[in-house]
Parts: C-alpha cells; structure tokens; sequence
C-alpha cells in the first residue's frame, strides 16, 4: 500500500475547517457591520423639510376583459 502524504482526506481535513471559518467569519462580519450602520443611521438627525409634489403618477395598469375575468 502507497501511503501518499497529498491524498484526498488529509488535503479535506485541511481545507474543510478553513472554508467553514472564512464563511462563518464573512456571516460574522457581515452581520457586524449591518449593525454598526444601523447604529450609525439611528444616530443621524431627522431632517424636516419641505417637498413640492412634481408628478403626479400616471395610472399604468391595464384591464383585461378575458372570459369575464377582470384582471387588474
């Protein structure tokens, strides 16, 4: 039996944990920084000021008469 020091288990066994602590840091990190923002943006004043409507927006729907369905 040829006993390879680069078979398959021991490069899994190495390469495994290392996938699985990078995903969890990257979850991790993530979830820290949304944090950190939210924190940041509840800081923020509210600003009051005031807004002239432009547009108003068009109706974009399309009625459809099929078999005396009403889509809408």
């Amino acid at each position: 039996m040829n006993i390879s020091p680069f078979n398959m288990f021991s490069i899994m066994s190495f390469i495994f944990p290392l996938v699985f602590i990078l995903v969890f840091g990257m979850i991790i990190f993530t979830i820290i920084k949304g944090i950190g923002q939210w924190s940041k943006n509840n800081k923020e004043p509210i600003l009051n000021v005031d807004a002239t409507v432009a547009t108003k927006r068009a109706n974009t729907s399309r009625h459809h008469n099929n078999n005396n369905n009403m889509h809408h």
